[in-house]
Parts: structure tokens; sequence; C-alpha cells
């Protein structure tokens, strides 16, 4: 294979990479759309009658399902895109989908935690870690949503 041949798929490969960067947005934001306009004292709101039509009503399999669909593609293209590239695309997808599964959880159970706690409200120790590969510790002990 030319040189030429090969970066034309690397570069393929980084587009569907961004693709499915795109769709797990999408997918996800549907269940965080909130998180970006309220502050975690005012996710209460989110348990009103108007506020769960905000969140998909889906059960745990139908998630999952949606989830694999999503990101099943991507996965073909792993070895073109490069160490970086895979290292964020991942914790880019665990990131979203462990937040909108928290949410999920948080609307069975009647509470919505902060984006850092986990469904008990303690902090989230698996998030924690995966910002961890990307943030240094003094970046990621800023508290954005105050």
């Amino acid at each position: 294979m030319s040189d030429e041949m090969l970066n034309l798929r690397i570069v393929d490969a980084i587009e569907q990479t961004w693709k499915c960067i795109l769709a797990i947005r999408e997918f996800s934001n549907h269940f965080l759309r909130f998180q970006s306009v309220l502050l975690p004292h005012e996710y209460s709101k989110v348990f009103t009658e108007k506020g769960k039509k905000t969140v998909p009503q889906m059960n745990e399999h139908e998630f999952y399902k949606q989830m694999g669909e999503i990101t099943s593609e991507v996965e073909s293209v792993r070895p073109l895109v490069g160490e970086n590239i895979w290292l964020l695309y991942n914790i880019y997808e665990i990131f979203s989908f462990r937040q909108a599964v928290k949410v999920l959880e948080g609307l069975e159970q009647g509470k919505l935690f902060a984006w850092n706690q986990d469904i008990k409200g303690a902090p989230d120790i698996a998030i924690q870690k995966l910002l961890g590969n990307i943030f240094s510790e003094k970046e990621s002990s800023v508290n954005f949503f105050l």
C-alpha cells in the first residue's frame, strides 16, 4: 500500500471516529442537556412532569443497544487513528455514557447528583480516574459547577 493511500485511510478513520463522537454527543445530550443549564441544587426540577419530558424514557436494554449501535463501527478503524486520538475518544465515550446512565438511574431512584458524584452522592471515583488520564491533579480539582 502506498503512503498516499495509507494517509487517506488514516484521514478516513479519523473522520469516522469524529462522526462517532458527534453521534455519542447527540445521543447522550438527550440525557445530559439539563446539566448544562441547571446547577446541581436545581436538578430537582427535572423530576417535575414537564422536566421528565426532557429526558428520554428508555429501559436499560434499549439504552445499551443504542449505545452499541452508535459505537460498533468505530472499533474497526482503531488501528489507524493512533494512540492519542483513541485515548481521547475512549475517555469521551466512557464519560458521556457513564453520565447518561447515572441520570437514568437517578431519575429511577428519584435523586440526581452533580456530574462528579456517583448515584449515591459520593465522589465518583471512576470519573476522577478517567479524567486523571487527560487533566493534571490541579486541573481536575477545579469545580466548574459551583
